[in-house]
């Protein structure tokens, strides 16, 4: 064995990934200038064996309701609501979409004035539409089945709807190939991009946030996975997309502070109107991690 292979045992046998949210009041065209976040604002977390991952905020009488991965270790993950500023003061998570399977990326989408939800549900090999109401989020239809589909996003771009994601039987987790469908409208048939995978890059593939419009420019946020999973934020300038073609180049390389109470990872980047919310990771030692770790099994697999 490679000492790198009898590293990643270890280091899968022993130790967990535990996630938080939080939020900065840098704004995302300073961070991808700046290429790193300060002044990061921590929720309230419940237990070492619990966490919060992948935060989506919408505007709601005031306030920001921020939807995230509430994952524990024992039952996995559902979707869960937290409201800003109340909890970072207080630990007071509602859950608002659930189920049999495991639900995380909770990627929001505003259109036509009404705001969707798109959760990643790959064991089911669907990717739902769900629109929220006065109470709840009421499931709209299927987008897509028939793949298990990691981190979907989906946006406007020149007339067109298009949703990203990656593939969990794709190799490294579902962190290595790019594809793309688009559809004219929400409710049409969506077709697949002609040049699937868009590319092929542990570093760069796997969608960490909504893309996002800067001073005329579209930036696709995405997962760098090359040394560990959810590592940090690779910041690309879409340049070319269309139904026949496709280009990015990255332009930032975000990191999590080594001074952050979660210095050894960063997943997740969205935009608000003045704040950005983000996810980093901590790595806990835990003698039944070997249990635990979603990855483990698929290692040995």
């Amino acid at each position: 064995m490679t000492s790198s292979l009898i590293g990643r045992i270890y280091r899968l046998t022993f130790y967990i990934d535990v996630w938080n949210v939080g939020i900065t009041h840098d704004r995302i065209e300073e961070i991808i200038d700046n290429g790193y976040i300060d002044n990061i604002q921590w929720f309230k977390q419940k237990k070492s064996k619990h966490y919060t991952a992948d935060p989506f905020a919408y505007p709601n009488n005031g306030k920001y309701h921020v939807l995230v991965e509430d994952f524990d270790y024992k039952s996995g993950g559902k979707i869960s609501e937290l409201i800003l500023p109340d909890g970072l003061q207080e630990y007071n998570l509602k859950p608002v979409l659930q189920g049999s399977h495991h639900m995380s990326y909770p990627y929001i989408f505003s259109d036509n004035g009404n705001i969707y939800c798109i959760p990643e549900t790959y064991e089911t090999r669907k990717v739902c539409l769900y629109k929220k109401t006065d109470e709840s989020w009421e499931y709209v239809r299927t987008l897509i089945e028939g793949l298990p589909i990691v981190d979907p996003a989906l946006f406007r771009y020149h007339d067109l709807y298009w949703i990203f994601f990656t593939l969990q039987n794709d190799g490294f987790y579902g962190n290595l190939k790019l594809y793309a469908y688009y559809a004219d409208h929400l409710e049409s048939t969506w077709q697949p991009h002609p040049l699937n995978p868009l590319k092929c890059d542990v570093s760069s593939s796997r969608s960490a946030g909504n893309p996002v419009m800067v001073a005329g420019k579209l930036y696709r946020p995405s997962q760098d996975c090359s040394e560990t999973y959810g590592g940090a934020v690779v910041i690309n300038e879409i340049l070319t997309l269309s139904p026949t073609e496709f280009s990015e180049i990255p332009v930032a390389h975000i990191k999590p502070r080594q001074s952050s109470p979660y210095p050894h990872g960063l997943h997740t980047l969205n935009a608000l109107e003045n704040a950005t919310v983000v996810d980093s990771k901590r790595v806990a030692f835990d003698l039944l991690a070997w249990r635990k770790n979603p990855f483990f099994k698929d290692f040995w697999d």
